[in-house]
Formats: structure tokens, C-alpha cells, sequence
């Protein structure tokens, strides 16, 4: 395939030259962020505002002494699509399990919440807890229940709107068949009030081994014309909302043709999607625990009732991961040939034989018109800039539609192969093209001694927790290995104008 490298604007519509803004500022945590006392007492901390949950304070030299986050590996940020007016966007952030040995005290976090939230009003410059109501569970050990937002999606309807997030075990890790426990998922009609919804757990498949149906979890979930439909990521089975409320659900199915994968979530990010709503879902999963090739697509054109038997996308698909589905209603280019309109999109990467199948991944694409056969893209060969290729730790994002003619993706990238300490975030766009790509940025975290390395990151299990909104970009900052809030910009939030 001949490529064609595309000017990156086309028109006026692009990037804004001043940047990133970074929330919180580092002025509103003041000029200092350790602690004065216990683990709970903020009296003597000038902040004016904390950073998004969840926060603790971490050790350096044997003392809790420097303000610290998990960042947004474990939690999401979802706009308010009613506001479309940029300084007025609402967007509520969270993170699970807020409270940990060295959490924060209870003005701010509730020793036994399970999640903690926060919401802005003026476009992510400010964020607040006040208003915001969220389920309570006592936090438990491994086996208590588990709060981990995997996904989320809404309904879209401006008069009547719901927004679900997707969790995991409540109130026990017992989802067994012989366990009292199920699943859960986290429902608002305003992004303020929270509740739980208890979903039964997948208590038909796994006949053959039912002991090892613990630790289920909700892995994903799409808006389909009229109802919510979900994916669990133990055994590879579906449900859906028997109304578009999100109160009661149908029995879990299986839409594959392989057997029952235990274990097998977290390998497909995010693994199902509708057509921006419509009736047409994809599902990418595992879909058996032995042979190659057990990553497969299915697709369904009625709500997900119905599903094809599997597709294989690409080669050698044992090392194969499909990590993020996207949808565009429009036609997209690839290299000089115009494709579509209505195009699936998956990302991700092929792991190989080394550590934890890192040692030599490389980053993956592919495409199709009706989500049963697919192209996949040379990334060596047929992208641009040569930069998208990395091989060793490559691994592609998401790709977010503008609506105004461009595409965005961003990428992970290591100055020196299989080092975490030179890693970057970057920003690339395109003119909704999948090949011909022109960085914009580099990453939006800057810690407070000039480092951009290894700072907040987005790692492809975070990719919940950036959109592109109002015409800005929004990413959370942190990729789940836990940093400083000032100078590693774990909690923060960035957004990039687009003019």
C-alpha cells in the first residue's frame, strides 16, 4: 500500500499552540503537600482543593510525608454530553477503593466508600466532592468487594439520561456456583447521585468446572438502541438490561464458539461496543482456553441477540491482543483508498514470549466494514511518522473522532526500549486517516522539577479516562503504578483546546 502523508490542518481546525492545562494547578494544592501529623489530619496542609481520588499519603525515608495517587488506571472520567458550551462542561472523575492505610481523612473520603468522585461545572478547571453521593460498602480484604470501574457508558438521551458503570464482586469474591455473592454496576441519572444495582452473577456457564467461577466482573458494556448490554470477562458471557433503566437483567448467554475462558478478562480493554448506539455490536474476546487462535470477533446486527461464530483478526493470534474497539459512522482513509462509511476499528498489540509477554510486542491495527472480515494495517510499513512503529513495548490507544474532520490518538513511547523511566504520552492527529498521522504533543505531564518522564502517563487499561469533549481533550493522569500528585501528576487532570 502507497501512502500519502496528509497536511496536518486542513481548514482552521486544530490544536490550540498554547497547550496542555493541567488541573489541579500545583497553586491550589499550596506550598507544600506533606503531612504534618497522623495519616489523617489535614489541618495543617494549605490546600485549597485535592487532587481527584482516590489520594494518600506515601512513604519517602520511613514517613508518610508527600501527597500521592493511584491515578485513573482504576477509575473513569465521563462527560455531561447536555452541556455543550466548553467553560460550562460538567464531568464527573473517580477512582475506586478510596480508602487505604494512609488515605486521606474523612472530610474528604468516607472510610467506607466505595468509590469516591468528584464533579466540575467549569469545564474540568474545577473539581469538587461537594453534591456528590456514592454506594457504601465496608472495604474489605482481597476477597471483599471489588469496586474496580472496567467501563461505563450512557444511554445518550438528553430528557431521560443514564450513565452505568460497570464494576466487579458484591458483596464477596463468592460468584461460584455454590456462592451467595454477585456482580455489580454503579447507575446515576445526573452524575451527582450514585446507586448499586446488583446483577446476578453468571451461575450457567463453567458446568464443567463451576468451583472456579470466583472473582467474576463485569469486563464491559455498550448502549444499544434501547437497552444496556454487558460482558463478563470470566467466562466470555453476555446480558442485557430487560429496559433501558438499567434495574433488571436477562440471563447471561454465551455469544461465542469456543468454550468458557476462566480468567480470561483483562486482556481485551475494552471488548464490546455498539455502532455509536445503533443495533450492530462487536465483541472481541477469548474465546477458549487451548488452541490458536482464541482471540475472535463476534458480531451481532440485532442488539446482541444474535451472534456471528467468530472471526479471526490478523495472524498468529496467540500473541494477538485487541485491546480497544472504536466505531465511525463516516468513511475513513487508508493510505490513498477512501473506506466505508460505517468502519470498525481495533487496537492494540502482539505480545511475544518474553517477560509477562512484553519482551517482543509490538503495536497492532485493523479494520472492517462489517465486523466479520478485516484488514489489518503494516504498521512498519504503511504509517507515518515512522515513530507509530516501536516494536519492543508498542501498543496502540484508542482513536477518538473529532467530528470536525480529524482523528486523535495517543501512544505510549519509551525514549530507550523496555525502560519505564524515559516513558512519554503523545499525541498524535490525523485528517481521519488511519495511517498518515502528525504528533501534535507531547505528553501533557510535567512534574515540578521539569520532568516529562515517567510522569502521569496513560497506560492502553486507562484509555476510560480520555475523551474529547466540547472541543477540548481530557485525559487523567496516572497509568496505576501509584505516584506523587505534584511532581509525578498522579490525580491530575489535562485538557488540550482545539481552535
Amino acid at each position: 500500500m502507497t501512502t500519502i502523508q496528509q497536511p496536518l490542518f486542513v481548514g482552521s481546525y486544530g490544536p490550540d499552540p498554547a497547550g496542555w492545562n493541567m488541573a489541579l494547578p500545583n497553586s491550589q494544592f499550596g506550598s507544600g503537600t506533606s503531612q504534618s501529623n497522623s495519616a489523617d489530619d489535614l489541618s495543617n496542609s494549605p490546600f485549597t482543593q485535592m487532587p481527584i481520588p482516590n489520594w494518600y499519603w506515601s512513604s519517602s525515608g520511613g514517613t508518610n510525608n508527600y501527597l500521592g495517587s493511584s491515578g485513573f488506571r482504576d477509575g473513569v472520567l465521563i462527560p455531561d454530553f447536555r452541556y455543550t458550551n466548553a467553560s460550562t462542561g460538567r464531568i464527573f472523575a473517580m477512582n475506586s477503593s478510596p480508602k487505604g492505610s494512609n488515605s486521606g481523612n474523612n472530610t474528604y473520603q468516607n472510610t467506607y466508600s466505595e468509590m469516591a468522585g468528584m464533579i466540575s461545572t467549569d469545564g474540568g478547571d474545577t473539581y469538587t466532592q461537594s453534591g456528590i453521593s456514592m454506594p457504601t460498602q465496608t472495604i474489605q480484604n482481597f476477597s471483599g468487594s471489588d469496586a474496580t470501574a472496567n467501563d461505563w457508558a450512557t444511554n445518550g438521551d438528553a430528557a431521560n439520561p443514564i450513565w452505568i458503570i460497570v464494576a466487579g464482586f458484591y458483596p464477596y469474591n463468592d460468584t461460584n456456583q455454590s456462592g451467595s455473592s454477585n456482580l455489580q454496576i454503579y447507575r446515576s441519572t445526573n452524575l451527582t447521585t450514585w446507586t448499586r444495582v446488583v446483577v446476578p452473577a453468571d451461575r450457567t456457564n463453567f458446568a464443567s468446572a463451576p468451583s472456579h467461577r470466583i472473582n467474576q466482573f463485569i469486563q464491559g458494556i455498550t448502549w444499544s438502541v434501547d437497552r444496556f448490554v454487558i460482558y463478563e470477562g470470566r467466562s466470555g458471557a453476555v446480558a442485557w438490561s430487560s429496559t433501558g433503566l438499567a434495574n433488571s437483567w436477562s440471563s447471561w448467554y454465551m455469544p461465542t464458539s469456543g468454550t468458557a475462558y476462566w480468567n480470561g478478562g483483562g486482556q481485551t480493554w475494552e471488548s464490546i461496543h455498539s455502532n455509536n448506539g445503533g443495533s450492530k455490536i462487536l465483541l472481541v474476546n477469548r474465546a477458549s482456553s487451548g488452541n490458536s487462535p482464541h482471540i475472535r470477533s463476534f458480531y451481532s446486527s440485532d442488539k446482541g441477540q444474535t451472534w456471528t461464530s467468530g472471526a479471526v483478526i490478523g495472524s498468529d493470534n496467540s500473541y494477538y491482543r485487541w485491546n480497544h474497539i472504536n466505531y465511525f459512522d463516516g468513511t475513513v482513509n487508508v493510505g490513498n483508498t477512501s473506506v466505508g462509511p460505517g468502519v470498525w476499528v481495533v487496537t492494540g498489540g502482539r505480545y511475544g514470549l518474553g517477560y509477562q509477554g512484553r519482551g517482543n510486542y509490538e503495536e497492532l491495527i485493523a479494520y472492517s466494514t462489517n465486523g466479520t472480515s478485516w484488514t489489518e494495517i503494516d504498521v512498519q510499513n504503511d504509517m507515518t511518522p515512522a515513530e507509530l512503529y516501536q516494536g519492543n513495548y508498542g501498543k496502540f490507544s484508542k482513536i477518538v473522532d473529532t467530528g470536525r474532520g480529524k482523528f486523535i490518538m495517543t501512544k505510549g513511547s519509551y525514549g530507550t526500549p523496555n525502560n519505564y523511566s524515559t516513558y512519554q504520552q503523545k499525541w498524535y492527529m490525523s485528517n481521519n486517516s488511519l495511517t498518515d498521522w502528525t504528533k501534535f504533543s507531547d505528553t501533557p505531564w510535567t512534574g515540578t522539577d521539569g520532568s516529562t518522564n515517567n510522569t502521569g502517563g496513560l497506560s492502553h487499561e486507562a484509555q476510560k479516562a480520555w475523551f474529547f469533549y466540547n472541543d477540548r481533550i481530557y485525559v487523567g493522569g496516572g497509568d496505576g503504578a501509584g505516584g506523587a500528585v505534584m511532581q509525578d501528576c498522579y490525580g491530575r487532570v489535562a485538557y488540550h483546546k482545539f481552535l
